[in-house]
């Protein structure tokens, strides 16, 4: 047993690491409380048939909107049609160093479970919804994503805006648990 100023290192590591992981979710508890968050800073990359109107993302609670790898994100995509729209395919990339990977949807028919009826009429509001798990592998790293709404091989909705993947928070603990349980105390001399 380490002892520093008569109280036991070992104890005084967990009670940190306790303290550490309270003040965290309390922390993450108030960053949740913004749960939706309208992602100001999208842009269009080429839409055909609509004007988007709105993107929200939840969680997000920071600008870019940051995502954990491990959990599940939704995506809320408000638009104004220009043009008449049949069968739409959802397609998802993201962008690192001008590198662009595509990424699989639960749900690439946009005419299927996401919040559309089809066909898209003329002059209308919609609505794109879309939930997905952000896989648990990907490292902390500032990804462009880029969403398409395709018809007929071109991009009739196209927007592109910046998302932060960071670990999940149990990882952070990990981590952190791993860092102090490495620190070695050494007493001062107080003679």
């Amino acid at each position: 047993m380490k002892v520093l100023f008569g109280l036991d290192i070992n104890k005084m590591k967990d009670t940190f690491i306790v303290g550490f992981i309270l003040a965290s979710f309390c922390l993450y508890g108030n960053v949740q409380a913004e749960i939706r968050k309208n992602i100001p800073d999208f842009l269009d990359c080429g839409s055909v048939g609509a004007k988007v109107t709105s993107v929200d993302l939840t969680p997000c609670s920071s600008d870019p909107c940051t995502v954990i790898s491990g959990k599940k994100s939704s995506i809320a995509v408000s638009f104004q049609t220009t043009a008449v729209a049949t069968n739409v395919t959802a397609k998802v990339y993201g962008s690192i160093a001008s590198v662009k990977v595509p990424f699989p949807l639960p749900q690439a028919d946009a005419c299927q479970k996401s919040n559309l009826t089809c066909p898209l009429k003329a002059q209308a509001d919609y609505v794109y919804t879309c939930t997905l798990a952000i896989p648990g592998h990907l490292p902390e790293v500032d990804v462009v994503v880029e969403l398409d709404l395709v018809v007929d091989d071109k991009k009739y909705l196209c927007i592109e805006f910046p998302v932060s993947v960071r670990p999940s928070s149990s990882k952070i603990f990990q981590k952190i648990k791993a860092i102090v349980d490495d620190v070695e105390l050494i007493p001062a001399d107080l003679s």
